[in-house]
């Protein structure tokens, strides 16, 4: 973790996830930015619901601004570098609803890829997906668009969040 003072840094230590998370309990709202992976989707939800103002950056971009070796210390000045460039693009952050989904059909993707027939992978996953969708009424709205199945529904709502919005668009 890294804290910035105007555009200097005032420190640049490792932190764990559990002490980081009550420093952010106990700070005022403030500006955190992370690089995005799984484990920063769940830090970021917790950094919005304590009224920190959150921003989840791509690795790659993230990864242009890095000096050096992958270290902890220079991953965090590149973020920090990275959060002030004018064409920033921040991800989205997920819901856990969102993430699980998107996980799922990342797993689904990978066993396509590796090409799996044995062990039942994919039929287990593709079961998985079928009840989901049959839960969801997002998937089910979505599934009502000419072309869109479970797999498409999954990965559209993985990708736009609640599509209660859409209800009433018409393809």
């Amino acid at each position: 973790m890294a804290q910035l003072k105007g555009n200097k840094l005032k420190f640049n230590k490792p932190m764990k996830r559990e002490p980081m998370l009550e420093l952010l309990a106990k700070t005022e709202g403030s500006k955190v930015v992370m690089e995005a992976c799984g484990s920063a989707q769940h830090i970021a939800r917790k950094a919005l619901s304590l009224g920190h103002d959150v921003m989840l950056l791509p690795p790659k971009f993230v990864k242009a601004y890095r000096q050096g070796q992958k270290t902890d210390a220079n991953d965090v000045l590149a973020i920090a570098s990275a959060s002030q460039a004018y064409n920033v693009k921040p991800c989205k952050i997920m819901t856990v609803e969102e993430q699980t989904l998107q996980s799922l059909s990342q797993a689904r993707a990978l066993i396509d890829k590796q090409n799996k027939t044995q062990c039942d992978a994919k039929a287990q996953l593709h079961k998985q997906v079928e009840a989901i969708t049959k839960q969801n009424d997002s998937c089910q709205r979505l599934m009502a668009l000419e072309g869109v199945g479970p797999i498409t529904a999954i990965e559209l709502l993985s990708f736009l969040g609640n599509t209660s919005q859409f209800s009433d668009a018409r393809v």
